[in-house]
């Protein structure tokens, strides 16, 4: 039997194929977004996307195409995680961010902004009980972003990050950095990113931080600073409603194109399935 992940990597607007080879089964391809995973699905080009719980509900619940064509597959047990936000080890970042989002958390405006995409029951509150305190070196290196701002890597998937009908950057996470750094008088940039490159990209200066519903895991521990979790996730599994009897099973999917994008966690778990 079978199975094959795919995806497609978009180099210079060129399809381009990233080829993974798992040890006792057939090799797969990561996709560059979990958009691209869903679409895929939609299409009829996979059978089975595997994202975000977040975004999986956030999308089925407001694309009417995707509505009435797709399902989620219920009854699996899929892993679930916490996000946080990255920075560079050691950067003061890691101290200001967690500190003005609890600020933020007491005086009301983080629900406010989890009621705009429906993330109420996501929401983890960031407590912070001491105003920190900063070395000579990390607040000369706050003084570097308070003239030069601060850039933060994103990839695009609703409701997290994503453009609305006018071309304008809206999402949860973009709102909530928006209002971190407005809170502290710091401009804030944003840059889209690849995914499976996001440690390389901030490493190498690229960006200063990592904010786009990012899943906290020992890799990104040990390579990054991370903030304390703010939002909770799980995987969810997601086919045409017309295969949802087909490929209700992970043993089904060993028959299935499954799709997901490259570095997640739905590839994680895929990779445990099939490995």
């Amino acid at each position: 039997m079978k199975k094959r992940i795919l995806g497609i990597i978009a180099v210079m607007a060129v399809a381009a194929i990233s080829v993974v080879t798992l040890v006792g089964c057939s090799p797969y391809v990561g996709l560059t977004t979990q958009a691209m995973a869903l679409q895929e699905v939609y299409t009829g080009r996979s059978d089975v996307a595997v994202i975000d719980s977040i975004m999986g509900n956030y999308t089925i619940v407001n694309n009417e195409s995707y509505k009435d064509s797709l399902s989620i597959i219920e009854g699996i047990e899929m892993p679930g995680e916490e996000y946080g936000i990255a920075f560079n080890k050691n950067s003061v970042l890691e101290k200001k961010v967690n500190f003005a989002l609890s600020e933020l958390g007491m005086n009301g405006k983080i629900t406010e902004i989890a009621t705009k995409y429906g993330l109420q029951n996501e929401t983890i509150p960031v407590v912070v009980d001491e105003v920190p305190t900063f070395t000579a070196e990390e607040l000369a290196e706050w003084d570097s972003y308070v003239t030069d701002g601060v850039v933060v890597g994103v990839t695009f998937f609703a409701p997290i990050a994503f453009k609305d009908t006018e071309g304008q950057l809206i999402g949860y996470d973009i709102d909530l950095a928006k209002a971190v750094f407005a809170q502290m008088g710091v401009e804030v940039k944003f840059q889209e990113i690849t995914w499976a490159q996001k440690i390389t990209e901030i490493k190498s200066g690229k960006i200063d931080v990592i904010w786009n519903g990012m899943t906290v895991t020992e890799e990104i521990k040990e390579a990054l600073s991370v903030s304390k979790p703010y939002l909770k996730n799980t995987q969810m599994a997601i086919v045409k409603k017309e295969n949802l009897a087909t490929f209700s099973t992970t043993e089904s999917w060993k028959e299935a194109t499954v799709a997901c994008e490259k570095g997640s966690a739905g590839e994680r778990f895929v990779e445990t399935l099939f490995n």
